[in-house]
Parts: C-alpha cells; sequence; structure tokens
C-alpha cells in the first residue's frame, strides 16, 4: 500500500513538471522577437573579436546577406567551440558576471555554425522547472497542509507573472533558481536545535555530514554571485538575517557554519572571477547604483514602481491588502496569543522560517528599488517565488487559526483564483513583442527586398530589429550624422519597393521627406510597424500622375 502511494505521489509530481514545461514551451514559441539585451546574451557569449556594430557595419556599405551576417555575429564560431576565456574575457570588459553566458556558449558550442531562440530558452525552462522544484522544497517548510501545497504548486506554473520571467532570454531565471534553493535549505534548518553531541575523535562520517549540510547553501552563494550581483545581495541579507536568527537563540555552531559557508562562497566566487570587484564599484551600473543612493528625492517614486511590479505580476493586484492583512493579525496575534514563537510555529507552519524570509525579502525589494538603475521588473524576478510562497502561506496559516480546515483551504483556493485571474490581467508578456510580428511577416512576403538602416547615436539600438533584418535581401547602414543622399539613391535604385528602419534619429517625417525629396523620381513612405527604438517604412514607387 505504501508503495502504491509512493509511486502515486511520484506520478503526481510528474505530471506537474511536464504540464509546466508544456505550458513554458507553448509560451516561449509565442516570441516573435529579442530585447537588446537578449541579443547582446549570444554576442557576449559566443563573439570572440569585435562586437560594435557601429565598426561591424561601415557606414553606407552594403552587407549582401543580413540573415548570414548576423548569424556569424550572434553564433559560436567553430574554431571557438568551448572557448570559456573569451566569455570570462567579455565579460570583464561587461557589467555582468560569466556564469549565465558560459551556459549559453555551452550550448551554442553543441551547435556550431547557426543560432535559435530555443538555446537560451533552454537554460530558462529548465532554471524554472528547478525553481518549481525548490519551491515546492520550500511550501513543506512553510506549510503543513499537502492539499494547500498542491494548489500553491498548480497555481505557482499558471501564474502569469512567473511565466512572463521565463520568456526573458536573459540570466534572471538562474538568480531565482538559486534564491530559492538558498532560502528552502535555511528553511529546513529553522527552528532546528543545535545539537550537543560530544564530538567522537576519530569519527569523520559526523564531520562529514556537518560539511555536507551546508553544501547546498555554500553552491547557491557561489553560483549565484557569478550570475547576478543582485542575487548576491539576496545572499548578503539572508545569511545576516539568519545568522541574527542563530545569534539571538544561542544557536552557535548554526552561526559560525552559516558565516564560514558565505564567506568562502563569496571569496571563491571573487577568485573564480575577479572582475566583479571593479563591476560593482566602477562599472556604469555600479556608479549608478550608487548614485541612486544618494538621490533620496526620488525614492518614493522608485518604492511605488517596484511596488506595482510585485502587485501586478505576482500577486495580481492583492499585494497590498495581503501585506497590510497580515501585518494587522501577526500584531493582534503576538497581543491575545500568549504562546511562545517556538510553540506557535510548531502548532502549524515553520513560523520563523516564514518571518525572517519575508524580513530578507522586505530589505531585497527596499534595496533594489532605491538603487536599481532602471526601473525594471527584472531586478525583482529573483525574490518572486520565494515572495509568493511566504505571503500565501502565512496567509494560510492565519485563516486556519479563525476557520476550519476546509474553510481556511476553501478561503485560500478563492483567494488563489482572484490572484491568478489578476496576475493574467495584468501582465503584458512585453518580451514576446508581438507588436513586431507585422514587419516580419512583411519581410516574409518579399525577401528580395533591400533593406536601408539609419540609426542615432547608439549602434547597439540595431539589435533590436535583427529579427527584421535578417529576412531582407541585403543591408546598408548609415548613422544619421552621415547619411549619403547619393548612396541612398543608389541602394534604391529602380527598385519598385525598399525598407527604410529608422532608430532614434529624432524627427523621423522630416528625415523620410528629405529622402524622398532626393530621389530622382516620387516614392511613397508607408509606415510598417513602430517597435522599441524606431520605425520600419516602406518605400514604394508612386504611380504616375494620369
Amino acid at each position: 500500500m505504501n508503495d502504491r502511494l509512493h509511486w502515486t505521489s511520484i506520478i503526481k509530481s510528474l505530471s506537474l513538471y511536464l504540464i509546466f514545461f508544456l505550458i513554458m514551451v507553448f509560451i516561449i514559441s509565442q516570441k516573435q522577437n529579442m530585447h537588446v539585451d537578449e541579443v547582446w546574451s549570444y554576442v557576449l557569449a559566443n563573439n570572440p573579436g569585435e562586437q560594435s556594430l557601429k565598426y561591424l557595419l561601415p557606414n553606407g556599405e552594403t552587407i549582401p546577406s543580413a540573415g548570414d551576417f548576423f548569424t556569424r555575429y550572434m553564433e559560436v564560431d567553430p574554431d571557438h567551440r568551448f572557448d570559456y576565456r573569451t566569455v570570462w574575457d567579455n565579460q570583464t570588459g561587461d557589467v555582468h558576471p560569466p556564469f549565465y553566458y558560459a551556459i549559453l556558449h555551452t550550448i551554442c558550442s553543441l551547435f556550431p555554425g547557426r543560432w535559435s531562440k530555443w538555446m537560451a530558452a533552454l537554460i530558462n525552462i529548465f532554471a524554472a522547472l528547478g525553481v518549481l522544484y525548490f519551491f515546492r522544497r520550500l511550501l513543506s517548510h512553510f506549510c503543513d497542509d499537502p492539499v494547500i501545497r498542491t494548489f500553491l504548486s498548480i497555481s505557482w506554473i499558471l501564474l502569469a507573472g512567473f511565466l512572463h520571467t521565463v520568456t526573458f532570454f536573459r540570466m534572471y531565471v538562474l538568480p531565482m533558481l538559486f534564491v530559492t534553493a538558498a532560502t528552502a535549505s535555511l528553511a529546513e534548518r529553522s527552528g532546528r536545535e543545535a545539537p550537543a553531541d560530544p564530538v567522537i575523535p576519530g569519527n569523520g562520517r559526523i564531520a562529514i555530514r556537518r560539511v555536507t549540510a551546508w553544501l547546498p547553501l555554500w553552491l547557491c552563494i557561489f553560483l549565484g554571485a557569478l550570475t547576478h550581483y543582485y542575487c548576491t545581495l539576496y545572499m548578503i541579507l539572508l545569511c545576516t538575517i539568519w545568522g541574527i536568527y542563530y545569534l539571538c537563540n544561542r544557536h552557535f555552531r548554526e552561526m559560525t557554519a552559516l558565516i564560514i559557508t558565505s564567506v568562502t562562497a563569496g571569496f571563491s566566487a571573487v577568485f573564480v572571477f575577479p572582475g566583479m570587484i571593479d563591476h560593482v564599484l566602477h562599472s556604469n551600473h555600479g556608479v549608478s547604483a550608487q548614485a541612486q543612493l544618494q538621490e533620496r528625492a526620488g525614492w518614493f517614486d522608485r518604492l511605488a514602481a517596484f511596488f506595482r511590479f510585485l502587485n501586478d505580476e505576482v500577486f495580481g493586484g492583492l499585494l497590498g491588502i495581503l501585506a497590510l492583512s497580515l501585518l494587522f493579525l501577526m500584531i493582534l496575534h503576538r497581543i491575545t496569543d500568549k504562546k511562545t514563537l517556538q510553540e506557535s510555529h510548531d502548532a502549524a507552519f515553520h513560523g520563523v522560517a516564514i518571518l525572517l524570509t519575508g524580513i530578507v525579502c522586505g530589505l531585497y525589494f527596499l534595496a533594489v528599488a532605491v538603487m536599481a538603475s532602471m526601473k525594471q521588473d527584472r531586478y525583482l524576478f529573483p525574490i518572486y517565488a520565494v515572495l509568493y510562497a511566504t505571503l500565501l502561506c502565512a496567509a494560510y496559516a492565519f485563516l486556519k487559526r479563525e476557520l476550519s480546515s476546509a474553510g481556511a483551504r476553501s478561503a485560500l483556493i478563492v483567494l488563489l483564483a482572484v490572484l491568478l485571474s489578476g496576475s493574467a490581467a495584468r501582465t503584458s508578456f512585453p518580451f514576446l513583442y508581438r507588436e513586431s510580428a507585422p514587419a516580419q511577416a512583411y519581410a516574409d512576403q518579399n525577401p528580395d527586398t533591400d533593406c536601408i538602416l539609419i540609426y542615432g547615436e547608439n549602434p547597439w539600438m540595431i539589435n533590436s530589429d535583427i529579427y527584421e533584418i535578417m529576412r531582407y535581401a541585403s543591408l546598408t547602414t548609415f548613422q544619421k550624422k552621415a547619411v549619403d543622399p547619393e548612396r541612398i539613391k543608389d541602394v534604391i535604385g529602380d527598385h519598385s519597393e525598399t525598407v527604410i528602419i529608422l532608430i532614434r534619429v529624432g524627427d523621423e517625417d522630416a528625415l523620410l521627406k528629405q529622402i524622398l525629396e532626393f530621389l530622382p523620381q516620387r516614392y511613397d513612405a508607408d509606415l510598417l510597424q513602430t517597435f522599441t527604438y524606431g520605425s520600419s517604412y516602406r518605400i514604394r514607387s508612386a504611380p504616375a500622375d494620369d
């Protein structure tokens, strides 16, 4: 009987992961284009040479096959497969640590001579499956009701805010994995008394078990530091808060082990990638973070913006109500309940772990909101799973105090339904870039059409239009301040149609008018799409006047 229940549980778990996998594959299949940073992921992971399009696309020169050019720009050169020195060198000159890029480079090295969005998608898919695994581990320490744990797991894989993170092909799902795993690792130790067993001389097994018990946390800190610096920020807060907890409860051995684990993991990461010191102190992101901390006048607007990200994407508009309700109930509970904190959390859920995790998430939110270089939801991705589990398990714990078991379950299921509905309505999935589909469809229908691209000051913005540009027969690029009307006239020639893409050139209408007036015959300009940093226009010869 026990074996049957065991296998039933395994089948249910595998079904959950399979359904989640299929959902992610479906969502990612809808992705129509890439963010400029997503393109940079491939370039920094694979390209050992010149990376600036300003030099790779000389002003006024025509590239016969734009598709081949950008494939070479993003693919692994067969002579540089598994060349991790390139990854380390590229990231030393960039602003991010190298672990994500090393994984992407490994995947691309298995398929030299080509690239696909699915190469980066694989990282997100498997990282998200790992997040689900440790999310469920975390639930097992936060909630004692298997039915509620199942509903929370199902709601998590259906949450639009979580699926949204998977569609952004950067390193941010990996930090979510490490943050969730590290939090689950420490939650397993919540309330654990440091045993006073005497150390038996020569008993190496006990020593090995004590060391390996901290290995998962060590790996999370080490790999997190090599993935993103905000992951390091969370780990610092996590270890600090738990260290204070161990100190206050006189768990000195646990506190010592935590200090040794975190310090050795951190120094090991610096040893592997020394460039992170310069990144934090002197890179544009590092300097920007220091400047943001000093601009207190803008803190409220930044806090409000980052609150909206969590409120809309993760909690479907219910975060304010949920947080205030939990705070009120917590205060009321502390006033009216005479039990000790230890007795209270032993009765229903690991209250210590939930409380400490909530504090860590709150501090992380405040720190990121006031110092992030941009108001972007990606910087909060690492805490999405942990915060979701923390607040909803706390809500269920308080519901159980006031209602019957069936009533508490029903109330939380209703809450989850409202939350999922709100998240779906408020999450727009911007990284799918559905708005870029019309221009790509036109390019697919007109593969022999030539393309002229004019950009302002920043050539990296060209990355946002690569999916469209690759489909045209040729590409001729100009910087706005160096536009050559004679060369444009030569490119257009006597073609009936040509595409012109304008990227941050200022007054597009004025520039288009200037180009059209210079042409020897009359042409009309039709807008194909406006996307990210610029617009695409179809330039076609006008019918002759009667």
